[in-house]
């Protein structure tokens, strides 16, 4: 599994890339996009920056090695390019470890 964080004019953006080609991009902790790929594709999704709408495009693709590599597009304008994305998990949400946490009150 492939995982990479970006942020961007304070917003934080995940990206991670199953083994089976499934890609989720989540921001500033909701998913956005959910797409399936194995050499790339694109996600569209949009913010609210200083009250007003911010259009991203997010496009994920394989360069030569079989490195995975992220493009960042803001509002039309290339704003991060050729990001390599890490080996590694998507970290649990805060909801799931008090979930977990939950279960083991109620085993003992």
């Amino acid at each position: 599994m492939q995982y990479k964080v970006i942020i961007e004019e304070n917003n934080r953006i995940e990206f991670h890339n199953s083994w089976a080609g499934e890609e989720t991009v989540y921001l500033n902790g909701q998913l956005v996009s959910k797409k399936s790929s194995f050499w790339g594709t694109s996600h569209y999704f949009e913010a609210f920056e200083s009250g007003e709408k911010v259009r991203y495009i997010l496009t994920s693709k394989v360069a030569s090695g079989m490195e995975v590599q992220l493009d960042l597009v803001r509002n039309g304008e290339l704003v991060q390019k050729n990001i390599a994305v890490n080996f590694g998990n998507l970290p649990e949400k805060p909801e799931s470890i008090h979930k977990e946490q939950g279960k083991k009150h109620l085993k003992n």
